[in-house]
């Protein structure tokens, strides 16, 4: 379990530093997890769920902020971070591509939907509450579940 904490650790940190095309792969690989009703009663799936509000999330470091001048809702940010990779202005051509600047968050939501995080929510969410489990689990724990996947959500809504 350790490694697996480390490994969804790494995956936030990447796509927190260096916006979602790195983590493209793991997202599409988490996303069918979501679906996946064997996972839901152990310690994994609520981690799941918070890698979830994070790939939602529209307060992101490579998203603009509103009322950043010249930022539109959902548009690319302008420059990279600060401390990102290639943040010279000079790439071009493939890696440029890749760089967070290319991402907008209507972009990478469209990339989940891709992926099938529809319904991996709509499975997560009739499995979390289903009522034979419900009665099953710990109530802390599935109050945990049903307000990540109400943030997911909200993110998405949003």
């Amino acid at each position: 379990p350790r490694f697996m904490t480390e490994f969804i650790d790494l995956v936030k940190a990447m796509f927190i530093r260096f916006g979602p095309e790195p983590v493209r792969a793991a997202a599409a690989r988490f996303a069918v997890e979501l679906r996946d009703v064997r996972l839901v009663e152990t310690a994994w799936y609520p981690q799941l769920l918070r890698l979830f509000i994070l790939f939602t999330s529209s307060k992101l470091p490579w998203l603009p902020r509103p009322g950043t001048p010249g930022a539109a809702p959902g548009a690319a940010p302008a420059t990279a971070p600060a401390g990102v990779p290639g943040n010279t202005g000079n790439t071009s051509g493939a890696a440029d591509a890749l760089h967070p600047r290319h991402w907008s968050i209507a972009r990478w939501h469209t990339d989940l939907c891709e992926k099938r995080l529809g319904s991996g929510l709509l499975s997560a969410f009739g499995t979390v509450l289903k009522p034979a489990a419900v009665l099953m689990r710990r109530p802390e724990k599935t109050a945990e579940m049903v307000t990540s996947l109400r943030s997911i959500l909200q993110h998405l809504l949003d």
